[in-house]
């Protein structure tokens, strides 16, 4: 398990520590003077990313090339663009309207192609899913590409997008409510939700198509697996939280345990259930894991933990090789 330093924790829906094949990890921290600075985790040493002028900057996910997605804000700190920080060099992703200052985007996935995908909005406008491909931005909320369930005045976001250009996220119907769903060749697919309930989230999304998310009120963390809805269970406090799910399947986030304490947790199938990450570590009275951000293909596992329960810290949970002698 290796200590990577405070970094800065906004809330489950604001967070996110990526990490690649290799191990390098990107997020978020704050500076002596508050503000939020993007950083990358190489091998023991952090870097700090730059921004597009401002004095912010913040990183959500990298891929095997190191090319690093998430956010940069501008002069003066007058909006927030996605960026790719790449090689010490960060690149203004744009925006939906690049003429408006006050346009905002923010990228929260990339794919090993490059492609990335996030969120874009207008000033005083609905949220868009939208996607970064070959230098060119792609609103996902438009009719010729893919379109939303209610409308192009109703919200939409995209959390994730895998090696095939697909992308996972969530968007309003007419009502406003929410239904987890892919974009897939220019057409929208609704993921449904588990019986009884209305509304669900989409989050990340494997290479095999599997969508990381919950069903209901955002307490019932559930795979979308080709076509069927899995519950991923909980550690006894009602509430889990699905953020991202591996090529080899499986899923990570937090879940609240009896004791009304969040703990971060590893899914890997249903006989199993739900693993305590806090339970896999050695032995440390003080520390507790409490989010799971991203698996890799090797089964690393960025997490946030703390140590005063204001604080948050990163960390990279490696698993350990068995041999037989």
């Amino acid at each position: 398990m290796e200590h990577l330093g405070p970094v800065s924790f906004n809330g489950l829906a604001n967070a996110g520590l990526g990490v690649n094949i290799q191990g390098t990890v990107v997020g978020a921290s704050e500076r002596w003077d508050s503000k939020l600075r993007g950083f990358l985790y190489r091998k023991g040493e952090v870097t700090q990313l730059e921004t597009l002028g401002g004095t912010m900057s913040d990183a959500r996910a990298i891929n095997a090339r190191g090319q690093a997605v998430g956010g940069a804000w501008t002069v003066d700190d007058a909006a927030v663009h996605a960026a790719l920080f790449y090689k010490g060099k960060v690149h203004d992703l744009g925006t939906l309207d690049d003429k408006d200052p006050y346009s905002i985007s923010f990228a929260v996935d990339i794919n090993e192609f490059g492609s990335a995908a996030g969120n874009a909005f207008r000033p005083g406008g609905p949220l868009h899913a939208t996607l970064w491909i070959g230098g060119k931005i792609v609103d996902l909320s438009v009719k010729q590409m893919a379109g939303t369930l209610g409308g192009p005045d109703r919200n939409s976001y995209a959390d994730g997008i895998n090696d095939w250009g697909v992308a996972s996220g969530g968007a309003q119907d007419k009502e406003g409510i929410y239904h987890a769903v892919i974009w897939r060749n220019g057409k929208i697919f609704d993921l449904g939700a588990l019986p009884g309930d209305s509304q669900s989230f989409g989050r990340k999304i494997n290479n095999a198509g599997e969508v990381c998310g919950s069903s209901g009120s955002n307490d019932t963390a559930v795979l979308f697996r080709h076509g069927s809805i899995v519950r991923l269970g909980d550690l006894g406090g009602g509430f889990t939280w699905c953020e991202d799910v591996g090529d080899q399947g499986h899923a990570v986030g937090l879940s609240v345990s009896s004791d009304g304490f969040a703990q971060a947790v590893l899914w890997r199938d249903e006989e199993e259930g739900l693993i305590n990450l806090n339970t896999t570590i050695p032995t440390d009275p003080g520390l507790l894991l409490f989010f799971a951000s991203r698996i890799n293909w090797r089964g690393q596992i960025a997490a946030y933990g703390t140590r005063d329960f204001n604080s948050a810290i990163g960390f990279l949970l490696t698993p350990m090789e068995c041999r037989e002698d």
